[in-house]
């Protein structure tokens, strides 16, 4: 037996305890470090659980080995010999295509810092042949589901032309985020036809709050095309918003909005990335009000048992596609120094994430970034004693390590609490 590539450890040498946790499933199990010893034994010399058993102490320890190695199998945290190279690799389920980085809107939190219809030049996206171009190598990775997103994919003269394009090539789920400020009835049956789900921002529960951010007139317009989107067939729709210190007090009236919609919710953090870092001031709360919640034992009992570690799927099950045919990790690691490549250089995409994932993050430099960028790797988080628990997005540790002071007030509330969740400190 061997332990599975996407196996990660803490320990905790005061407690006498190890946390083994599954960056691929997101499970974890704290275990006795004599226990921990016992694995790495049979890890390297390849120790049969036979073998453990019998040179257990006695039947009361045999009988806890036994269940500490059932809970391991069952969660994949070990794995036969044979199946070690089939852990922590490539399952392309969600791939995002970035049409165009232009947008009829100026969203101040946009994490990609989207360019007005206005400030276009032909030589920000690929035309409309290259991009059928690409949307055929990403159908033929056969994900589970294919995003257009942009910017605003809709600005797009040729997005109908280059939708229905998608949907004659791909069978599985295609999901369009927009601000649907552009859906119509003039395009409202072609999109109906070709999308299986609607991921709508309006970041706001009213005019009031949803100007602040998307400016004034729009609350009420993405209201209406839902309406039409309903009125024309019934379609999975997400409604999102993001939420910071500013509006937490609107979540349980966003709630209510989606209800009264008949729509999905889908709430976002805020990350301080494109044009949401240059605004990142506005989402900011005061330090004066710092407040740190307080948790009952049965709470934190509670909490335990549905905290999931670090188990971040960008590059690995999904990846994003840029204006220019660059690959990325995700939307949020768009940035040179994460380029996978160009997916219209690669001859056979099917062969090159074909490959192993963990011998790709050798060669690859966009790859080799990502791994370092992992909180156990990265230079603020690496030597934390919680930090396979504290961030789920990589992009969100790297975003708030820019702002230094912001960055250790959240780590200090976030570990105050984990620590007490993992550990049972304190």
């Amino acid at each position: 037996m061997k332990l599975s590539r996407a196996c990660r450890t803490i320990c905790n040498v005061k407690q006498k305890k190890v946390v083994i946790a599954n960056l691929d499933t997101g499970q974890w199990i704290l275990i006795p470090m004599s226990c921990w010893k016992i694995i790495q034994q049979m890890d390297e010399k390849n120790i049969s659980l036979d073998e453990i058993f019998i040179n257990a102490y006695d039947d009361e320890d045999e009988q806890y080995l036994r269940n500490i190695f059932e809970k391991l199998l069952s969660a994949e945290f070990i794995v036969t010999e044979d199946k070690i190279s089939d852990t922590y690799t490539y399952n392309i389920e969600k791939i995002s295509v970035n049409m165009t980085y232009r947008c009829n809107l100026r969203c101040k939190h946009c994490c990609v810092d989207a360019k007005h219809v206005s400030e276009f030049t032909k030589e920000d996206e690929l035309d409309t042949e290259l991009l059928k171009k690409v949307l055929k190598k990403v159908a033929a990775l056969n994900p589970h589901q294919i995003v257009l997103s942009g910017g605003e994919p809709m600005v797009r003269k040729d997005f109908i032309e280059l939708l229905m394009y998608l949907r004659e090539n791909f069978e599985n789920n295609i999901s369009l985020s927009t601000n649907a400020l552009l859906v119509n009835e003039n395009n409202i049956e072609y999109l109906n036809k070709c999308v299986d789900k609607y991921d709508i921002s309006i970041d706001g529960i009213d005019e009031e709050s949803c100007s602040r951010i998307r400016g004034k007139g729009v609350f009420e317009r993405v209201i209406k095309s839902i309406e039409l989107i309903q009125k024309y067939g019934e379609k999975e729709i997400y409604l999102s918003m993001m939420f910071d210190d500013f509006n937490e007090n609107l979540r349980a009236d966003f709630l209510e909005l989606c209800k009264k919609m008949n729509v999905h919710p889908l709430m976002r953090a805020f990350e301080p990335m494109g044009r949401g870092g240059e605004n990142w001031k506005s989402f900011e709360k005061d330090s004066k009000e710092h407040y740190v919640e307080q948790y009952s034992q049965e709470e934190l009992i509670e909490a335990g048992n549905n905290l999931m570690c670090f188990n971040c799927a960008a590059g690995r099950k999904e990846i994003m596609v840029n204006p220019k045919g660059d690959i990325f990790p995700c939307g949020n690691l768009n940035l040179q120094e994460f380029c996978l490549g160009n997916i219209l250089e690669i001859d056979n995409i099917q062969t090159y994430f074909g490959r192993d994932f963990c011998d790709m993050k050798r060669w690859n430099p966009g790859l080799h970034m990502l791994e370092k960028s992992y909180p156990f790797n990265f230079q603020g988080c690496k030597e934390c004693n919680v930090n396979l628990f504290c961030w789920s997005c990589i992009a969100g540790v790297r975003n708030r390590y820019t702002n230094i002071k912001r960055f250790k007030e959240e780590c200090r509330d976030k570990k105050s609490i984990l620590e007490k969740v993992v550990w049972g400190e304190g």
